[in-house]
Order: structure tokens, then C-alpha cells, then sequence
């Protein structure tokens, strides 16, 4: 059995996924078990962001089909975050706090 905390609850296709609900759930879980220093929670929401929006179901613009939906994982989430972080013109000390989490 595999957990993926990114997985979206979606019990039926009557329903719509609440994805930005998630994403502030993970916000919370995550600030709430992780030291968060300095500019952390702010690149872990845009991180957030950008694994829902660029994974191959882009969950923030056009949901998936119910049967064919692929949730991002930690794995996709992890992947992101250099590229983020580059892209970021963040001070020296900011960019060191975040890779050593």
C-alpha cells in the first residue's frame, strides 16, 4: 500500500476535486512538522502551485478526466524545487535554509 499525501480526495466525478483546499492543507501539515525559517513557507506554496499546474493532469486550470486522473507525488514535488529555486533571486542565506530542509 503507497500513501501520496499530493493525491486530491475525488470520490465520484459528480463532484469536483477541491484543489486549492489540499494545497492549503499540505501548507498546514507541512508548517506545522517542518522548521520553516526565513522564506520557506512562501516557496512551499509556490512549489505547491507549480507541481499542480505543470504535472501532466494540470489540476489548477483544467481537471482531468475522473477515471484517467495521475496525482503529482513527493517525487514530482522534490523535482521542482531546484528549478524553483533558481528562478528565484533569493539572498544566499535563504536558498541555504531551504536546501538543507
Amino acid at each position: 500500500m503507497a500513501l501520496n499525501p499530493l493525491e486530491v480526495i475525488w470520490l465520484s466525478p459528480d463532484q469536483s476535486p477541491r484543489v486549492v483546499q489540499h494545497i492549503d492543507s499540505l501548507k498546514s501539515i507541512l508548517g506545522g512538522s517542518l522548521p520553516m525559517p526565513d522564506v520557506l513557507p512562501i516557496i512551499l506554496e509556490q512549489l505547491l502551485y507549480t507541481v499542480y499546474s505543470k504535472h501532466p493532469s494540470n489540476w489548477l486550470n483544467q481537471l482531468p478526466d475522473y477515471s484517467g486522473a495521475v496525482f503529482p507525488t513527493i517525487t514530482d514535488l522534490a523535482s521542482q524545487a531546484k528549478p524553483l529555486l533558481d528562478s528565484k533571486s533569493l539572498f544566499q542565506k535563504g536558498v541555504s535554509n531551504v536546501e538543507r530542509v
